[in-house]
């Protein structure tokens, strides 16, 4: 089986996509990657696709002609404490901006905010190599977006911040737009009860 050849990966949802633009945190030249996080006690293609990279590595030990180590895949572990989810991470990168596609197939040009929870496939390629242990690098190639959540900037958590009493930043705006006689919820739809007090409504 030749490591040249391009394969794609089941569905699974997205962690940490530098799809349009690389990132440059373990590498000053930057990296387009992606890591998608698969169940393979509950998705029989992710179970298969896990067996599929297994043969990857058993290939590349032949072309080598030694034992490679190391798998390409890790465990996925929860953030807060982690413990163990059942699930697995795979994570392809190259140093080349990846082609992506929508689900129709169309090519898509120009930035997109690919963000953590986009369902999407990932077309890739393999190559063995021999230090540290030995294992297969996966070269991210394309990929196809299915379900598309935005990025929208980092979230406090993201960052370690827990929720603390203290200064709020909506409750000041509450604050100050009761005071200056606007309501406190300025996104209400029609329909729903409205944010200002009945007998405050000036008409």
């Amino acid at each position: 089986m030749s490591s040249k050849e391009v394969f794609q990966t089941p569905k699974a949802k997205a962690m940490y996509p530098f799809v349009t633009k690389p990132s440059t945190k373990f590498d000053p030249e930057g990296k387009y990657k992606i890591t998608l996080v698969l169940d393979p006690k509950g998705n029989e293609e992710h179970r298969q696709f896990l067996r599929r990279l297994k043969q990857h590595l058993d290939d590349g030990a032949t072309q080598l002609s030694k034992k490679l180590e190391n798998m390409p895949w890790k465990k996925h572990l929860r953030a807060e404490d982690k413990s163990d989810t059942g699930l697995y991470e795979v994570t392809f990168k190259s140093s080349f901006p990846p082609r992506i596609f929508d689900a129709a197939g169309n090519k898509i040009n120009g930035d997109l905010n690919v963000g953590n929870g986009s369902v999407v496939r990932v077309a890739y390629s393999w190559v063995p190599y021999e230090g540290f242990k030995g294992g297969v690098a996966l070269y991210f190639q394309a990929i196809q977006i299915i379900e598309l959540v935005e990025y929208a900037g980092g979230e406090a958590a993201d960052y370690g911040f827990e929720q603390e009493e203290g200064w709020n930043v909506e409750a000041r705006f509450n604050e100050l737009s009761g005071q200056e006689g606007k309501p406190p919820e300025e996104n209400w739809e029609p329909g729903e009860q409205s944010p200002i007090p009945e007998d405050e409504i000036p008409f």
